[in-house]
């Protein structure tokens, strides 16, 4: 939910909380190549332990998608000290939250615990980290459980299978193109040793960060970092892989009849992230961009399409640099009664001619600015929040300091280079339209 709060108290809790944070992290990497990231918060007696693995559906080859997933699933499974399921219930025993999330760009594990539990959570996860059992009974489990998943998350749900197909025509050469959660043919395809080589491969202390927000002191953390991770070894990398796509990819269809109740539109132009942009100023204007267009009920999608000319019944605009290679900017939307999917896209291509034509203004760019602002803050308030905003940023090859720095970034957004990026990313050649009908 977006909150409204004046423009004074924005710019003083952001100074307070730019500020405050730079002072109550640091960081430091073990000989064995393990990144460790500590961020000091006093405010309960509390602590977050994530770490995160630089690999992630990206690095899949087809034909063997969802080994992340797969792997991610196997990784509460036990080890030779921990054995079976006793991970999961030694944390709860000490009323600890423990989960795991699979990106394309990287797989995480985290745990909320007591403060003073820390060497536990520690412990545990340094184990997890080199010494995972992997047997074969565990895995035959836990393949059920996953395609399980597949099914009622994507097969069994039109929307995010028609959402799937258009990700593989957007994403025309890039792995972004395979699903998350892999392909049903190969997750049924997938064996005990594809894991396991998976595993060995990827999971070592130098493709690693462990980040670690809550109630504690910097030196302590520091120490029991080493002392848990320390004897850890490190082994030689696969490549890993950028995913980029080509300058002038052309401009792709797609029409697909769904079981829904209502067509709906999807728009997609090629665009690059942090870590491919030839000009990091591009990543922050698209964001500003993104903003201008759909952040909050005086946006131009909601005042022009939806509540003045009554064209949209939803509009919706997304963009996210933060990835490992290039992304999308996202437009989605449903036709309001007595409209079409040609009318909605027609009123898509007006509203990104009219940014192309004009700057936004001074006053759009300051409502905009405000919001993100505020969206910064209020992530704050929670400890997993921060962990896993750090986490997104050193998972993909950038650091903590990029993070914090992002906001600033942002805010020196010029409106005329809001302008440019409309002229330079939203054009046809860049563009693929998916067409989503309701099955007769």
């Amino acid at each position: 939910m977006m909150r409204k709060i004046s423009g004074l108290i924005f710019g003083a809790a952001y100074c307070w909380l730019a500020s405050n944070v730079e002072a109550a992290t640091a960081d430091m990497t073990l000989d064995n190549g393990l990144r460790v990231v500590v961020r000091e918060d006093h405010r309960s007696p509390v602590v977050v332990v994530e770490v995160a693995y630089r690999v992630g559906a990206v690095d899949e080859k087809d034909g063997k998608t969802g080994l992340a997933h797969m792997l991610e699933h196997m990784m509460f499974k036990g080890t030779a000290k921990v054995p079976g399921e006793q991970y999961s219930r030694i944390v709860a025993h000490y009323g600890g939250e423990e989960n795991a999330f699979t990106t394309d760009d990287f797989t995480a594990y985290y745990q909320v615990e007591s403060a003073d539990r820390l060497p536990l959570a520690l412990e545990l996860e340094a184990d997890r980290m080199e010494g995972l059992s992997l047997k074969a009974e565990d895995f035959k489990e836990e393949h059920r459980v996953v395609m399980e998943e597949r099914r009622w998350r994507i097969d069994d749900n039109p929307m995010a299978l028609a959402g799937e197909h258009f990700s593989a025509v957007a994403n025309m050469a890039s792995p972004y193109r395979r699903p998350t959660i892999g392909w049903m043919p190969d997750i049924q395809g997938l064996t005990i040793e594809d894991v396991r080589d998976w595993y060995h491969r990827w999971y070592a202390p130098n493709n690693a960060v462990l980040v670690i927000v809550g109630d504690v002191d910097t030196k302590q953390v520091m120490a029991e970092a080493q002392h848990f991770f320390g004897g850890l070894k490190a082994h030689p990398l696969p490549f890993a892989v950028v995913p980029r796509e080509p300058e002038v990819p052309g401009q792709r269809c797609l029409k697909l009849h769904v079981k829904t109740q209502v067509p709906t539109l999807l728009m997609a132009f090629n665009a690059p992230g942090l870590r491919t942009a030839g000009h990091l100023e591009d990543v922050y204007a698209l964001t500003m961009l993104a903003g201008i267009l759909d952040q909050g009920d005086s946006s131009r999608m909601e005042q022009d399409l939806v509540r003045g000319q009554q064209i949209a019944s939803t509009a919706d605009v997304s963009y996210s640099g933060i990835a490992r290679g290039d992304t999308l900017v996202e437009f989605s939307g449903i036709p309001a009664q007595g409209h079409g999917l040609a009318d909605l896209r027609t009123a898509f291509m007006k509203e990104i001619k009219a940014l192309q034509d004009k700057p936004p203004s001074d006053e759009e760019m300051k409502r905009v600015m405000a919001q993100l602002k505020a969206a910064d803050i209020f992530s704050h308030d929670s400890l997993s929040g921060i962990a896993e905003s750090l986490v997104g940023f050193e998972a993909i090859g950038l650091t903590w300091h990029d993070r914090d720095a992002y906001m600033e970034h942002l805010h020196q957004v010029t409106p005329e280079q809001v302008q440019a990026v409309a002229r330079t990313y939203l054009v046809p050649e860049r563009m693929t339209v998916g067409e989503l009908e309701p099955k007769s």
